[in-house]
């Protein structure tokens, strides 16, 4: 703002991360929203794109699997829900990447119902 004032143009950071705007109010209400407004969720949720950010700028991200799974370890909520949470969400994305519709529908319910959808008698 000073600079603006004084010599007129905008400040232009040369930070290969300046550009990278942190989250607004109005993306961390989507955010709530999205976590059901769980506060355990919300910190877990913003720890994992704190991390992934701070790899964004790097050439090589080594170290990134390691520094996300460190995140779900000194989160509040239980290890092993988070992680198969985690693992359901990759199956799906795998699954619809491959256009794997069972996978996909397996991995659907898995992550909203808690488990696999049952076969009844006309799936046969």
């Amino acid at each position: 703002m000073i600079h603006h004032e004084i010599t007129h143009p905008k400040f232009h950071d040369p930070r290969p991360s300046a550009d990278t705007a942190t989250l607004g109010p109005d993306e961390w209400a989507i955010l709530a929203t999205l976590c059901d407004d769980d506060p355990m969720y919300l910190e877990l949720v913003a720890k994992l794109l704190d991390t992934e950010r701070k790899y964004q700028t790097l050439s090589r991200r080594t170290g990134i699997y390691k520094a996300l799974q460190t995140c779900f370890g000194t989160s509040a909520l239980a290890k092993a829900p988070n992680l198969q949470r985690a693992e359901t969400i990759r199956d799906l994305k795998i699954a619809e990447e491959n256009g794997d519709v069972e996978a996909f529908q397996t991995a659907w319910a898995a992550l909203k119902f808690g488990q696999a959808p049952q076969k009844n008698q006309y799936d046969e």
